[in-house]
């Protein structure tokens, strides 16, 4: 069994991943006091996963620097870092620069921008592309978190841009 502590979207999760003799792989990620095991069966296709579960099947990319693995599934991109169990043990509570960071949406890591789809001004529903990202031969598709309105886009189509860059501003809509 690997037992890994790994740091996403602004939380601590314990991830332990056991091959099981049928050949699948049994995942449980704790996070705090809720615990989610799930069986998967993955197998490698054109450079990413094949990832099959009770719920279905989802391609999955991945891709690493140092600490950090982006994880990019059926257009949506995680971002991980994995950090010492010592550290994990003693409360680690880094903040997050590769997701929504008051309102705004920061790139997950380095590369280009391929494609912008908004400009300030648009409205956008949660789960809306927004801007494509080329990093690593892989393309990672920024989604809106939330609906919104989009106040400032930060970035060009064409340009470079650093891991935790900001690349846009959102406005969630007000919720009455």
């Amino acid at each position: 069994m690997t037992t890994s502590h790994l740091h996403a979207g602004g939380a601590l999760h314990q991830v332990n991943i056991a091959e099981q003799a049928d050949g699948t792989l049994r995942v449980v990620i704790t996070t705090g006091d809720q615990t989610v095991e799930r069986t998967v069966l993955a197998r490698r296709i054109d450079g990413g996963w094949l990832l099959t579960t009770e719920a279905g099947q989802a391609r999955a990319f991945t891709a690493r620097q140092g600490t950090v693995r982006w994880v990019h599934v059926s257009g949506a991109a995680f971002v991980m870092e994995r950090i010492e169990a010592e550290t994990a043990d003693r409360g680690w509570q880094g903040a997050s620069t590769h997701a929504l960071d008051d309102d705004g949406l920061d790139a997950p890591m380095f590369g280009m921008v391929r494609a912008i789809y908004v400009r300030p001004g648009d409205q956008v529903t949660a789960g809306q592309t927004l801007m494509v990202l080329e990093a690593m031969k892989m393309e990672l598709k920024t989604t809106a978190p939330f609906d919104g309105t989009v106040t400032e886009v930060w970035v060009d189509e064409g340009e470079q841009v650093q891991r935790g860059q900001r690349l846009l501003e959102l406005e969630a809509y007000a919720t009455d």
